[in-house]
Formats: structure tokens, C-alpha cells, sequence
């Protein structure tokens, strides 16, 4: 890796502080958690596969499925092939879903299976169901690929199309690294920090794991209920989120009276 952190991309910075926290928690949703050492690990796994299907620089993975664990998985195995994730939302009619494959042309999506179904006709996808890994294990990957440097895509997201057709946002790792560097520079994360993440999820989910902090995803069905978010941080003992001004005014309303001491962990 580069001597300075800003040219790193993003997976290495990921990777060193795996090294330094194998066996702290790192990401953790309502029906599971992993910690540092098994997150790289799997994400390594398919990594090799991603590369075996000629995965590089520049070259896109589609994501497609609901906010959860395989997610952060499945977007740090593109980085660690050497390419770069293309966020796919499951709220895209057929239509939209089907306009931004045919624009984005990802090598491959990764999807669960009932959710797999939707994809276009043709393209190509591997579904992280249970039992994804001993699939893998058993197959060949490739060790070798070419390392991405600062100006080379990071992830690919698209715009909502409201004023015609959606086009496509190309990120470079230099934008989240010298980010994220920045803002640790301002506000720092830590071991036992509990960063809850839902609503700008694709920029959230790796902050935390560069600095030994943990990424708790918020399920898409509890974003939309302010009660069950502020179960949710109280429950989870979060020590921060970042939410909308209106949803944060719902949470503090659905709170009511004692909501500081119901959420006495956020910072």
C-alpha cells in the first residue's frame, strides 16, 4: 500500500485495521454479526471469484439487495477484486432496473436469490444465500488482479432520472479516503463505537471500519418506522447515526418526553 493513506484505496485502509482488530466486531444486523477477521476473510473469498470472472480495475458489481451484513461483504469483495460496486436499488421499477444494467454494464451481480429474479434476462449474478461460501470454497478463484490506485472507480451509483434519463455518479477512491481521513480529524471513531447506518448507507458502512468502530445496519423495513428506530438505538446501545432533518424529527418525536435517556449511548 501507498505510504500515504490518501492514495491508499479504500480496502486497504479496511484491510490494516483488520490486522490491528481481527476479532472485534465489525458489522452487525438483526440476525447476525462478523467481526474484522471474518468479514476480510469472506470478502476475500469472493473476491477471488469476482476476479476468476474478470473483475478489475474500473470494471462494476452490482449490488442488489436490502441493507444487511452480505451487503458490506459483497461491496468490500469488488474493491478487494480490484473494481468497483454499482449500487442497485431494489426500489427501481423493472423499467429503471433494467435502464441502469444496460447503462452501468456490470460484470456480475450479486444479489439474493429472490431478488435475483428481477435482474434482466442475461445478466450475469451470484446470489450470497446461505451456504454461498462452501459454494466458493470449492471452486477455483483467481489470487491475482490488478491494484486500483486513487483515481480509479470506487463505487457507481445512479441518479433518481427525474429530470430524464438517470445517469451514472463515477466515485474515485480518493473521494471517500480523503473523506473519511478528514472528518477523523474532526470526529474519530474507536473500539466499542456502535455506528448505526441506513439512510446514507453506501457512504456509512465503511467510516467505521477503517477505525476499529463497528457498522450496525439499520433494516430497510425499521428506517420507515420511527418507533422501531428508536428501538433500534436504544436496543443496540448506538453511539451515533446520521439521519435526515425530518427523520430525525420524527425519531424525537416518536421518542417523546424520555428519548435522552431511551438513546443515553448516542454521543
Amino acid at each position: 500500500m501507498s505510504t500515504n493513506p490518501q492514495d491508499a484505496p479504500l480496502h486497504r485502509l479496511f484491510e490494516e485495521q483488520a490486522r490491528r482488530s481481527p476479532h472485534a466486531p465489525a458489522v452487525v444486523d438483526t440476525r447476525g454479526a462478523l467481526t474484522y477477521g471474518e468479514l476480510d476473510r469472506r470478502a476475500e473469498l469472493l473476491a477471488g471469484h469476482l476476479r476468476s470472472l474478470g473483475v478489475g480495475p474500473d470494471e462494476l458489481v452490482g449490488v442488489y439487495m436490502e441493507r444487511c451484513v452480505e451487503y458490506v461483504v459483497a461491496c468490500l469483495a469488488a474493491l478487494k477484486a480490484g473494481g468497483a460496486f454499482l449500487t442497485l436499488e431494489l426500489a427501481y421499477p423493472a423499467s429503471l432496473l433494467g435502464e441502469v444494467v444496460a447503462d452501468a454494464r456490470p460484470r456480475v451481480v450479486l444479489a439474493h436469490s429472490h431478488y435475483a429474479e428481477r435482474l434482466p434476462r442475461g445478466q450475469a449474478r451470484f446470489c450470497l444465500d446461505e451456504g454461498w461460501e462452501e459454494v466458493l470454497a470449492e471452486a477455483p478463484g483467481s489470487e491475482l488482479g490488478a491494484e486500483p490506485g486513487p483515481e480509479n472507480l470506487v463505487f457507481v451509483s445512479y441518479s433518481s432520472g427525474t429530470t430524464g434519463k438517470p445517469k451514472g455518479i463515477a466515485n474515485p477512491h480518493r473521494a471517500p479516503v480523503r473523506s473519511y481521513l478528514w472528518r477523523f480529524g474532526v470526529s474519530d471513531y474507536g473500539p466499542g463505537d456502535r455506528v448505526a447506518c441506513n439512510v446514507f448507507f453506501i457512504w456509512e458502512m465503511f467510516r467505521p471500519l477503517l477505525r476499529g468502530g463497528a457498522t450496525y445496519v439499520i433494516p430497510d423495513d425499521v428506517i420507515y418506522d420511527p418507533e422501531a428506530v428508536v428501538r433500534f438505538l436504544g436496543d443496540y446501545r448506538i453511539t451515533e447515526v446520521l439521519m435526515t432533518p425530518s427523520l430525525l424529527g420524527a425519531v424525537l418525536n416518536a421518542g417523546g418526553p424520555e428519548v435522552g435517556k431511551r438513546l443515553s449511548a448516542l454521543r
